[in-house]
């Protein structure tokens, strides 16, 4: 991020939190912390941010970015596929390559899909289990009312007397708010 696009976000930091304070040298300071960071990373971190917090601090900023970028990595189902006889650092220079390349997002979200046959449906309790995960995946793209648990994180639950955590893994609450049917 230049420091031109750290005093845009500050702009933007002072109009989503007007009682924070912004002085003449915090441009940079943010900059020192934030400069690392994309300008497109930082402002949809402090989109996320600011509908939770009153204050934001840059250490917010990177947190939320690091959730973003895990979550594009995530969406991303990389399969890494050896090329040949590499070598160990081969393999972690493009592993890393991979990594980085889908948290910015340049790697479209692929979903995972059973490999079957033209024609063949998918048993019953495999489509189950499929629709049960995509389920639990679009549950967490919302913060829980109930726990507080935010954004892709699995809800605070304690585990039943069987070890069993109840609600399915998540609250009702926050699966009504997902709309997904408890």
């Amino acid at each position: 991020m230049t420091p031109s696009e750290t005093v845009k976000l500050l702009r933007m930091v002072a109009a989503a939190c007007p009682a924070m304070r912004i002085e003449e040298h915090t441009p940079e300071a943010w900059h020192m912390i934030l400069g690392d960071q994309t300008f497109a990373d930082c402002v949809q971190a402090l989109r996320l941010v600011a509908r939770e917090q009153t204050w934001i601090a840059p250490a917010d900023l990177i947190a939320a970015i690091r959730r973003i970028r895990a979550e594009r990595i995530e969406r991303a189902n990389l399969v890494y596929e050896p090329a040949g006889e590499e070598s160990a650092r081969d393999f972690c220079r493009r592993l890393a390559t991979m990594r980085r390349t889908a948290a910015d997002g340049d790697v479209p979200a692929r979903s995972v899909t059973f490999a079957l046959p033209a024609g063949v449906a998918a048993p019953p309790d495999i489509a189950e289990r499929a629709h049960a995960h995509r389920a639990g995946l679009k549950v967490l793209q919302v913060a829980c009312p109930f726990c507080k648990s935010p954004v892709g994180s699995p809800c605070q639950l304690t585990a039943g007397p069987r070890g069993r955590r109840p609600h399915g893994g998540s609250h009702p609450s926050r699966k009504e708010l997902a709309g997904v049917s408890a």
